[in-house]
């Protein structure tokens, strides 16, 4: 099992339900609030539930919606998860 995972944020509700489409042809996914410390303005992300970094990030450069793509871990060091900014798109 892998100790990251990737998760993506969006500026609205409809962005992320439009991409969640997108993803689900290609991906196993869920969408689940995002965390705290990279809440956008929708509230929500989607968690790719596979580990395919190369697949991901060309699936993410593709999008037309403004959108953030993270790397998260899964365990929690000194109370927070691991999270870094991957990419953008504005």
């Amino acid at each position: 099992m892998e100790s990251q995972f990737y998760l993506m944020t969006f500026d609205s509700v409809t962005h992320s339900m439009q991409t969640e489409k997108l993803a689900k042809r290609q991906f196993p996914v869920i969408v689940m609030p995002a965390p705290r410390e990279i809440t956008q303005s929708c509230g929500l992300a989607l968690k790719f539930l596979i580990w395919e970094p190369k697949k991901i990030e060309q699936f993410f450069q593709s999008l037309s919606v403004p959108c953030r793509l993270y790397k998260m871990g899964t365990s929690h060091v000194d109370g927070k998860r691991p999270l870094e900014l991957v990419a953008e798109v504005q």
